[in-house]
């Protein structure tokens, strides 16, 4: 199964840290993004939701605790494929480390992410140590907090493969 990382930009004024609300491995948090398939390089028009708490039956699969996170068919080809979401990989995005920083590691088997779409579900901590939960739906990020100017810029993510 090849993996595929997901990683993240931003450009930090007054945050410390960002990162999903339950941390880099949080179980809720939901990812949003559309699916292109290896066989035929159909993209999906819609988005998919994966996260790590919804799980199901690895299709074709004997094993009774073979579970994965999405299984879809392709709409292209109909070849079924899956995606698999591995924790442990993740970090959060710092002030001094805020470039390229991995937020989810994917298995992938005949699907795979593109197109990441930023959701709610994040925290950021201020530099004053404040801590706030937002919404990055519109990617940047702008709000006064304890008198103190807070702003999250040129949020980037992509995929790349991970080989970790």
């Amino acid at each position: 199964m090849p993996r595929v990382v997901l990683l993240a930009s931003a450009r930090l004024h007054n945050v410390a840290l960002l990162q999903p609300e339950g941390g880099s491995d949080d179980e809720e948090m939901n990812y949003f993004f559309r699916l292109k398939c290896e066989q035929c390089g159909w993209i999906s028009e819609n988005e998919v939701c994966v996260n790590m708490a919804v799980q199901e039956h690895a299709p074709g699969s004997s094993r009774r605790n073979s579970r994965v996170n999405l299984s879809l068919k392709c709409e292209g080809c109909e070849r079924q494929g899956t995606i698999t979401l591995v924790p442990g990989y993740g970090r959060p995005l710092r002030v001094d480390d805020c470039t390229n920083v991995p937020l989810m590691v994917f298995d992938c088997n005949g699907i795979f992410p593109v197109y990441y779409s930023f959701n709610g579900g994040w925290s950021a901590v201020t530099n004053s140590g404040s801590s706030i939960n937002l919404n990055l739906v519109g990617g940047d990020y702008n709000a006064v907090v304890d008198g103190e100017c807070i702003e999250i810029k040129e949020l980037e993510t992509k995929f790349e493969p991970y080989n970790g």
